[in-house]
């Protein structure tokens, strides 16, 4: 511990259920000398947390005085703002977070939180993260403004946004995320922009515009780069190994061109030649060879090619460059070998200081290649692409696998980064890669009851409860209307539709059928409910299952059909 660090001395409140749990929590706080805390924990007289009452803590507190503790931490869910006790107890009263398996980490980190009154810490605790992210960005700007390129490591890239911001990449920066139109000219362009807005939103920086392998479309990259730029403030890169397509993006304003080889190199440098082109332009280099573009295989002589490629491309000029040494899919044709090939350029890299140029990565040729949830390949891909220095990160969400792709691609690479600025492992950070899973662990009852009712055995007591429960169930049609379900996966919104009776239009004043949509299954039930279109019990047990489970596939990237359990 340094010994300039204040010890903090903690009292977390908490209710019966939980008491145990956050004593562990207390307990592995105080035995990391490095934090310099100590948490003390008493339970208030009630079971659940969320039910502690301003006068129980002004209760519990009423002996102690100023110095005994720095603050008081009070569970997340308390539903009242502790600033209303701040007159009658001594010491400052903050709410922590919500679930108890995220009160590590806002200790952990505790030191660099304005701890709030009114809200969970948690919201903070992300907020927070973000926030270092973000100023650790801002002071690598300023030091590369005034310093210029670094002497060791890859070097740094810059782009342009069409609103004039500049944008940093390669060397100690986080890597952009790029995001594909897969198979673009297939797409109308009304199609396109709503790709491009759904990509951006889910935290694409550039977006990607995928040729289809034996076509040619040079006229639809002349219409669609200015269309989404005239539409969007985002950075656009053309993929394609064609030549008439590499310099229709370069003539319609793309930023990068996906991918220059050993065969369109000549033909691309002689345009150049030919032409003014921006040497800002992005270039990203692939290990293919020949007229049939052939690729490399040999990990020594892939390192090899790609930097011969960087040496053509700077002696004309070129420098925002980056290699791509191509990962490939699992088993077959293999991972690993991809990976090493990886290793053996960073090395060789180190040797060839002038032509550091950082590395660009795939993420799509793994979690597309295999039938497994995305978002832990995702977390663990984005991990190596740090550990890689990668400048691109390169992902699609083609495939309905893939649902919720580039959103769990951002949401990796800002841990990543995070991981890698903390010099610490990807943990206890206030951020996470967590899609279903979590670090929270499940209440567990301790409330005894009087007769037990198991319908997984079908256990039940003889008697009122048995002749009640073995009744046939009926569903009884409601007398408003009825509803169909959906979710919309772009737009990240439930939808409810009603199609009402004739005296439900009457009432209401509906000519036709009435859409509901909203974010959660709460707000769509409580206008359900004001509008009095559910009146049967069955028929609201039924909505309330429906509406849970499509609030639940959105927050998993899952596909949603009614009447069908999630897969």
């Amino acid at each position: 511990m340094d010994k300039m660090t204040e010890l903090l001395r903690i009292l977390l409140i908490t209710g019966e259920k939980s008491h145990d749990e956050i004593r562990q929590i207390a307990t592995k706080t105080n035995t990391q000398k490095e934090l310099a805390l100590q948490c003390d924990v008493i339970k208030a007289p009630v079971d659940v947390s969320a039910f502690i009452q301003p006068k129980h803590v002004i209760s519990l507190c009423s002996g102690f005085s100023k110095g005994d503790y720095n603050f008081i931490l009070l569970p997340g869910f308390t539903t009242w703002d502790t600033h209303e006790i701040a007159e009658q107890i001594a010491i400052p009263v903050f709410k922590g977070t919500r679930f108890s398996g995220d009160l590590f980490d806002l200790l952990a980190n505790i030191r660099d939180i304005e701890l709030p009154t009114k809200k969970a810490a948690d919201y903070l605790l992300r907020n927070r993260s973000q926030q270092k992210i973000d100023k650790h960005i801002e002071l690598l700007t300023k030091i590369y403004s005034t310093k210029g390129q670094l002497k060791t490591g890859p070097r740094v890239l810059t782009f342009t946004s069409p609103s004039g911001e500049i944008i940093l990449t390669g060397g100690k920066f986080p890597p952009l995320l790029i995001a594909e139109i897969v198979d673009c000219p297939k797409y109308s362009e009304e199609e396109i922009l709503e790709k491009t807005r759904y990509f951006i939103n889910s935290g694409a920086q550039v977006i990607d515009l995928g040729m289809i392998f034996g076509q040619s479309h040079p006229d639809l990259i002349r219409r669609v780069v200015p269309l989404i730029k005239k539409n969007h403030d985002v950075l656009i890169s053309v993929d394609s190994i064609k030549i008439e397509e590499i310099i229709a993006g370069i003539e319609s304003g793309a930023d990068l061109i996906l991918s220059i080889d050993g065969e369109n190199i000549n033909e691309f440098l002689q345009y150049t030649q030919r032409v003014h082109v921006n040497r800002n332009l992005g270039l990203v280099l692939i290990p293919l060879e020949g007229s049939s573009h052939k690729a490399i295989t040999n990990p020594e002589k892939k390192a090899e090619f790609l930097i011969s490629l960087a040496k053509r491309l700077k002696s004309n000029g070129f420098t925002n460059i980056m290699y791509d040494a191509l990962l490939k899919s699992p088993i077959s044709p293999g991972m690993m070998d991809s990976l090493y090939a990886y290793q053996v350029l960073n090395k060789k890299l180190q040797t060839e200081s002038e032509f550091h140029y950082p590395t660009f990565i795939g993420l799509h040729n793994v979690f597309e290649l295999v039938d497994a949830d995305t978002s832990g390949m995702i977390t663990l891909l984005s991990l190596i692409a740090q550990e890689l220095d990668c400048a691109g990160v390169f992902t699609t969400e083609f495939s309905p696998k893939t649902l919720g792709s580039i959103r769990e691609t951002k949401r990796s690479i800002d841990l990543a980064y995070l991981s890698k600025i903390s010099k610490s492992p990807p943990t206890n950070m206030g951020l996470d890669g967590f899609t279903v899973k979590s670090k929270r662990k499940s209440l567990s009852r301790t409330e005894a009851a009087s007769q037990e009712v198991d319908l997984s055995t079908n256990t039940i007591p003889e008697g009122i409860l048995q002749n009640l429960i073995e009744r046939d169930y009926e569903f009884i049609h409601d007398s408003t209307g009825y509803f169909k379900f959906y979710v919309d996966h772009s737009t990240r919104l439930i939808e409810a539709l009603f199609i009402p009776f004739d005296s439900t239009k009457e009432r209401l004043g509906l000519k036709g059928k009435l859409l509901l949509k909203g974010k959660t299954a709460e707000s769509i039930y409580q206008a359900i409910n004001k509008l009095e279109l559910v009146k049967e019990v069955s028929h609201a047990f039924y909505v309330g299952k429906e509406l849970s489970k499509a609030e639940y596939s959105l927050s998993i990237n899952a596909a949603y059909f009614e009447d069908t359990d999630l897969d």
